[in-house]
């Protein structure tokens, strides 16, 4: 999901995931008039769709930051897109700053229902929604009233109770894989199969040619846009 302000990033995320063989790819637009703008084989979705599908986050959004608001709408989107996909799918979702350098199909869930991304902050483990894979069970609806009943008070909507997967929620736990979600935090895998471009301070040694090959990508899209 992304707006104006991030379209060529959200146009390049979904790039990186077709070209790698993804498949069934869909945008949540948050503003209007860029749909035409999409990849071929992406499936828009619109704001006001999943407002009205769910008043109760919607009643949320002139009382909140709106980067807060943003984030809290994960957890509705991943049903949204589970309704559009066949019985028994796995919905992957991916922050519009993702890229992909390796076949998501890799990224599996194994026995669990939900997986999150786990990501080393200062020599501690905890989730993180900037990427997640999911198939339709009671999870999206506890994480959905977590939302609601959470986002009055934290300004983060994803990470601060997506931990309480540590304390066992039957079926949910961290994606087995390496190399997904990857970003400046991370010491590099063997193989990096998507990272994580948020903007680092200084970008790490060893991670200069992910930053050289997403950097190209960007230009390429914003020049396409032109």
């Amino acid at each position: 999901m992304f707006d104006r302000g991030h379209l060529a990033r959200g146009i390049a995320c979904l790039r990186s995931y077709l070209q790698h063989g993804g498949t069934s790819a869909f945008a949540l637009c948050l503003e209007e008039g860029y749909e035409d703008k999409l990849s071929a084989g992406v499936v828009p979705l619109r704001l006001a769709e999943l407002e009205a599908r769910w008043p109760s986050i919607a009643a949320t959004k002139a009382t909140r930051e709106r980067r807060s608001y943003i984030y809290s709408l994960k957890a509705f989107l991943a049903e949204m897109v589970l309704d559009r996909v066949a019985e028994g799918d796995e919905v992957l979702y991916a922050d519009s700053d993702m890229f992909f350098f390796g076949d998501p199909r890799e990224i599996k869930l194994g026995e669990l229902t939900f997986g999150a991304a786990l990501v080393s902050i200062r020599s501690s483990l905890r989730f993180n929604a900037g990427l997640f894979l999911c198939r339709r069970s009671a999870f999206l609806s506890w994480w959905q009233s977590c939302v609601l009943a959470c986002c009055h008070t934290l300004a983060w909507q994803d990470e601060m109770y997506l931990n309480l997967l540590l304390e066992g929620w039957l079926g949910s736990g961290p994606l087995p894989q390496e190399g997904v979600n990857v970003g400046h935090w991370s010491q590099l895998p063997p193989a990096v199969v998507c990272y994580h471009f948020q903007a680092p301070l200084k970008i790490p040694l060893g991670h200069e040619a992910f930053h050289a090959a997403y950097d190209a990508a960007l230009e390429e899209v914003i020049h396409g846009l032109d």
